[in-house]
């Protein structure tokens, strides 16, 4: 009997014998060596079986149960074709002093962002803005006392755009100072390790 046909009989047994799961199992197809020319063929009545036992059969299957189940879009809602002028209108809120007003403005712009890291890597001229709200932000809630959202928003600032400095003659003294102790106490913290297995 030629190994295919072994391998087969092996799968037909296997899955006959196994109980329905409640949840879909998922099947795909290998071979040692070059996909012999008679596969489809003698796989054809395995794998019908598999799929009325609920199983997910063949890459393509398996790959939109994933896309649909795990995967998350890029660009979800979309950015507001006016994000920058909205940043624009939120850091008018904040020079002007009405800090309350700026975060609820700008807030909502940050969550719209972070549903949507795609847009920024469309549209690289979205960082900027991105940038600018983080820091009004932060510094909307240092002003008004909150100096726990300040250092959590200035965190995300840094991990996001590394690069950026606050100036004492743009930002003042207390903001460079409050921004340069969150920057030490972020790189003071133990850094993450990720295995992928």
């Amino acid at each position: 009997m030629p190994a295919l046909h072994r391998l087969a009989l092996t799968a037909a047994l296997v899955c006959l014998a196994a109980p329905a799961h409640a949840e879909r199992g998922i099947v795909l197809e290998s071979h040692a060596g070059a996909r012999p020319g008679n596969a489809d063929q003698v796989l054809e009545p395995i794998l019908g079986v598999l799929v009325t036992r609920d199983f997910d059969v063949g890459d393509a299957v398996v790959g939109r149960t994933f896309e649909s189940r795990v995967s998350r879009a890029a660009i979800t809602t979309g950015m507001p074709a006016d994000f920058a002028q909205q940043v624009d209108r939120g850091h008018r809120s904040f020079v002007a002093g009405n800090f309350e007003e700026a975060v609820g403005i700008l807030t909502p712009l940050i969550d719209t962002a972070h549903a949507n890291p795609g847009a920024f890597a469309a549209d690289k001229t979205l960082r900027g803005p991105l940038s600018k709200a983080l820091v009004d932000v932060a510094l909307s809630h240092g002003r008004m006392g909150d100096t726990s959202a300040q250092d959590q928003t200035f965190g995300e600032l840094l991990r996001s755009f590394p690069e950026t400095l606050l100036s004492r003659g743009t930002h003042g003294p207390d903001a460079v100072t409050a921004f340069e102790k969150a920057k030490k106490a972020l790189t003071s913290t133990k850094q993450g390790k990720l295995t992928v297995t």
